[in-house]
C-alpha cells in the first residue's frame, strides 16, 4: 500500500482520486484550503461509505510565503510519501483573449498556473529530503488545444505542461519522479455524470498509480496523454 498526497482533493476530479486510492487501501492526505472544502470531502467519503481511518486531511491554504511554508511542514511531517498529484484550477469560459480584463486574467492565472507553482514549491522539498516518491500533474487538453472564449485555459495548461517539463529536468537525479497526465477527453465525475462519458476520476486514479509503477525516476518521459480508450490498454 502507498501514501498518497492530493492537492485539489476538494475538485471533482480530485475526489474521485481521493475515494478510488480509499476504496483499494492506500494512505490518503488530502489537502484542503480551508475548512468548508475539508467539509466536502468528509461528507463525499461518508456518502461513498468508505471508512476515513487511511484519510488525513491537511487543511492549509498555499498563496503565501507563510502559508507555502507552513504547508511545507505539514507535508515534511508525512513520513514515506510515495505519490503526490497535483490536480488543480479548471475551466474558464468568457470574453475572447484579447477583451479579457487584467482582473480576469489575474484571477485565472492564480487559480490555475500560480497553484501549480505554489504547490510545487510546498511539496517539491518534502521530496528532496525524503529522496524519492513522484509528483504527479494533472492537466488536459486544453495544454495542446485551444477553445475560442476559453483560450486563457490553454494559455495555462500549455505553460502548466512546460512547468512539469522543468521540474521533472531539476528532479529526476534527484531519485524524484515528476510527469503530468493530460486527460485529452472530457472526464466523467460527481459533477459531471453524462453516461456517455467513458473517462472516469477513478480511471485516472488507476492510470497514474500504474505508471507511477512502470516509470524510473531516469526517464526522459514526462508527459503521457489520455486520449482514447486505447491509453488506458497499460491498466492491469
Amino acid at each position: 500500500m502507498k501514501t498518497i498526497l492530493i492537492g485539489g482533493a476538494s475538485g471533482s476530479v480530485g475526489l474521485g482520486l481521493v475515494t478510488t486510492y480509499l476504496s483499494q487501501g492506500h494512505q490518503v492526505i488530502a489537502v484542503a484550503r480551508n475548512h468548508e472544502k475539508e467539509n466536502l470531502i468528509r461528507d463525499h467519503i461518508t456518502k461513498s461509505n468508505l471508512p476515513d481511518s487511511k484519510l488525513k486531511i491537511i487543511v492549509s491554504e498555499f498563496e503565501t510565503e507563510i502559508e507555502i511554508q507552513n504547508l511545507t511542514k505539514e507535508v515534511s511531517s508525512v513520513r514515506n510519501i510515495d505519490i503526490t498529484i497535483a490536480s488543480l484550477g479548471g475551466w474558464f469560459h468568457g470574453p475572447k483573449l484579447h477583451q479579457l480584463s487584467l482582473q480576469e486574467w489575474n484571477s485565472v492565472i492564480n487559480n490555475s498556473l500560480t497553484s501549480h507553482f505554489n504547490f510545487a514549491r510546498a511539496v517539491m522539498p518534502a521530496l528532496e529530503s525524503q529522496k524519492t516518491g513522484s509528483y504527479v500533474m494533472i492537466n488536459g487538453g486544453a495544454s495542446e488545444y485551444s477553445v475560442p472564449h476559453s483560450g486563457i485555459t490553454s494559455v495555462m495548461a500549455a505553460a502548466q505542461k512546460m512547468m512539469t517539463q522543468v521540474l521533472h529536468n531539476e528532479a529526476k537525479d534527484k531519485g524524484i519522479k515528476v510527469f503530468g497526465v493530460g486527460a485529452f477527453a472530457v472526464v466523467k465525475t460527481v459533477n459531471n455524470n453524462d453516461p456517455k462519458l467513458w473517462l472516469t476520476s477513478e480511471l485516472i486514479a488507476e492510470y497514474v498509480l500504474t505508471l507511477d509503477g512502470k516509470k524510473g525516476n531516469k526517464s526522459d518521459d514526462y508527459w503521457f496523454r489520455i486520449i482514447s480508450e486505447s491509453d488506458l490498454s497499460i491498466l492491469p
